[in-house]
């Protein structure tokens, strides 16, 4: 490869999220790669998603809704599965 066709192929690899670059590294490796870890929200990010209150998040966390993740080390630091509030979003808003 030349030396313009690296920098585009770098400059496309950035723009990718860590997940689809570990992806796309296991692919053409054959490498088994490291997973990364399901991303936390935390409480302000998951309302301003949602465009709610955040007294709903800590309801919706009370109803089973959404799980609630206590983080290592902290007495009531917490956050809420990204993939969960993806999956709120795409049933049509909260319940």
């Amino acid at each position: 490869m030349n030396s313009p066709n690296v920098e585009i192929a770098r400059l496309a690899l950035r723009g990718l999220p860590a997940r689809d670059r570990a992806a796309l590294l296991r692919e053409l490796t054959g490498q088994p790669t490291e997973t990364l870890p399901e991303r936390l929200l935390r409480r302000a990010e998951v309302a301003r998603r949602l465009s709610c209150s955040l007294r709903l998040v800590d309801l919706l966390a009370a109803r089973g809704t959404l799980t609630r993740i206590r983080l290592p080390g902290r007495q009531r630091g917490n956050g809420f599965l990204q993939s969960q509030v993806d999956e709120l979003l795409t049933r049509g808003g909260t319940p």
